[in-house]
């Protein structure tokens, strides 16, 4: 295939892509300058966009954490060139909504072009190969994630580091010429591809980068052994240090920060968390939750009312295409054992190394004791299941194809079958009932509102105290206050300065705790001496809707809270209070 016909088939797909996402997701009922979400993980990254917009990135914010400030040195992250993306939007949109929900579309066709590509790379023909990177794009896992998992759902890397698995077994371990181990032998010009691939790779997510160094570490492995050549494990070793050690540049202001500050809080993972977040291959054959055909969605509900340890895992479900896929590339491998002489087998072998690492009690627990346990949710894997196993189902479509249907008519109705597997898999895939963002969208102008008036009252750069404390990051709800819901104010002002989004464990959040357990005129007292100007109470975070809270501090300002339209945020302005108490200790001293 000539490289024109190639890029026009790319424009194409990108374009289709584009087109079914708009459909999917309704696009006419969305508001692109609302948040498509506005709660839960996705505020904790929406502050972090805006930080990234405001302070230039992500890892300190002067406006967090008041008086002492926020840094998040103990929430490792890697994930630079998402940020990096993140952050041009941000600078040409100059909005962190229009930027956060900008780069959750463009992810449907970044994945679909990734996985074109390496459908094509096989030789699978074209139409074949836009079909399967439709399916991909558009698995459950996808919509399950969503924005609430928007760095999740950027996995437009993971077939390119399935490619790279499945190269370690080719001869040679496809770096160099000859079975010999040399810089001589090294193809240069693969090498600088390849190295490229994984430094993106290693840069767009913790998980997808752990993932394939261990798919491409086996691979290489295995084909050593089963080759009796070292230049398979060798190569995978080239890849796999590459790999690692740009993950590790994206952490490099972290350790170095771990480094000088050795008594420094971070974020702590318990080896069993590998088994509660682990696979569960049930989860993976059985039907999506919410399925659109209502039995089904009740043979799943069935299963998750009485199956322990659903969490996440839920979000695993490869769909029935991949699922076929699945099943048959570990058939292939059983009927024929491990003689790795055409691709079906080498994908059943990553496919069978996969789910006996990360299937709840599998090798993942040993990995968990002895090498790390900041690795937690195995069942993340299952984007790389589902690649490799539609991957099988593109050669399976593939070899039928050049075997079977030869004239015109025949190609004909192959190709309208194969846009019938399309719709039938999206439908099995996607949901059909998206809502809109107007709710989120009317939520945000409420909030801008409020927090735009007390801005209005404050005055640039003051503080603001807020209740109830909650501890950030990762949070259990506190009553209907759920976890980063405090970064409304931060999200909705431009220079207040928030309690919330102190490090847990921090000489910061210890002081913000302390201060948030005084009651009466002490804690009044003790927050202007802090600096802080304003007390703001979220009511969803009290069980009597702060009602007893709210009696007590009325009781010391003499003076009602401004309230939210919605009635759920109360705040109070210390200024009155502060000037009446200077007043006073001026005429003691008088």
């Amino acid at each position: 295939m000539d490289k024109i016909k190639k890029s026009y088939i790319y424009v194409f797909t990108a374009i289709f892509s584009t087109a079914l996402l708009c459909i999917i997701l309704r696009i006419w009922n969305l508001d692109i300058f609302a948040p498509f979400n506005y709660g839960g993980d996705s505020a904790f990254l929406q502050e972090m966009l805006k930080g990234i917009i405001e302070h230039g990135w992500f890892l300190e914010n002067s406006r967090l954490g008041a008086p002492l400030g926020s840094n998040l040195y103990g929430y490792p992250m890697v994930d630079f060139f998402n940020f990096f993306v993140l952050k041009i939007l941000g600078m040409v949109t100059g909005s962190w909504v229009l930027a956060f929900n900008l780069f959750f579309l463009g992810v449907f066709p970044a994945i679909t072009l990734t996985s074109l590509h390496v459908f094509l790379k096989y030789k699978v023909d074209a139409k074949i190969a836009v079909v399967c990177a439709l399916v991909y794009t558009y698995l459950p896992y996808h919509f399950f994630r969503g924005t609430g998992h928007l760095l999740l759902s950027a996995y437009y890397m993971v077939p390119l580091l399935c490619w790279l698995a499945l190269s370690m077994f080719e001869k040679n371990g496809y770096l160099f010429r000859t079975e010999i181990v040399s810089w001589k032998n090294l193809d240069k010009k693969t090498l600088l591809w390849v190295l490229l691939i994984a430094a993106v790779a290693a840069s767009t997510g913790v998980y997808y980068a752990f993932f394939g160094i261990l798919l491409i570490f086996f691979a290489g492995v295995f084909a050593s052994i089963n080759q009796k050549s070292k230049v398979n494990l060798i190569s995978a070793l080239i890849i796999t240090a590459a790999i690692g050690s740009v993950s590790m540049l994206n952490v490099l202001p972290n350790l170095i920060y771990r480094a000088a500050h050795p008594e420094s809080a971070h974020v702590v993972r318990a080896p069993g968390e590998s088994e509660m977040y682990g696979l569960k291959l049930a989860q993976l054959l059985l039907p999506r939750t919410g399925h659109n055909s209502s039995r089904l969605a009740g043979v799943k509900n069935t299963y998750n009312a009485s199956a322990p340890l659903v969490n996440e895992n839920d979000w695993s479900t490869l769909g029935v295409l991949a699922s076929l896929g699945f099943l048959f590339s570990l058939l292939a491998l059983i009927l024929d054992r491990f003689r790795l002489s055409d691709i079906y087998k080498r994908i059943g072998v990553l496919n069978f190394f996969s789910v006996l690492v990360a299937t709840t009690g599998g090798f993942a627990v040993f990995i968990a004791l002895f090498v790390t346990s900041s690795i937690r949710a195995y069942n993340r894997i299952s984007v790389f299941i589902a690649f490799l196993s539609l991957l099988t189902v593109a050669f399976l479509l593939n070899n039928f194809y050049e075997k079977y249907i030869k004239t015109r008519n025949q190609k004909i109705f192959f190709y309208l079958g194969l846009l019938g597997l399309l719709l039938a898999a999206l439908y099995d895939q996607a949901p059909m009932h998206a809502g809109s963002n107007i709710c989120w969208r009317d939520v945000m102008n409420s909030d801008a509102k409020f927090f735009s008036s007390l801005e209005t009252q404050l005055g640039e750069h003051a503080m603001v105290f807020q209740l109830p404390y909650m501890p950030f990051p990762e949070a259990p709800p506190v009553n209907k206050l759920t976890d980063y819901e405090h970064f409304r104010g931060y999200l909705n002002s431009k220079s207040l300065r928030w309690s919330y989004g102190a490090f847990k464990g921090t000489d910061a959040d210890a002081f913000i705790k302390y201060l948030s357990l005084q009651t009466g005129a002490v804690f009044i007292e003790d927050l202007i001496t802090a600096g802080y100007t304003g007390l703001y109470i979220d009511r969803f975070g009290y069980a009597d809707s702060a009602a007893a809270l709210e009696k007590n501090i009325e009781g010391v300002l003499k003076e009602k809270p401004f309230v939210s339209e919605n009635g759920r945020f109360a705040f109070y302005n210390l200024g009155k209070y502060k000037n009446r108490s200077f007043n006073s200790k001026k005429q003691v001293l008088r």
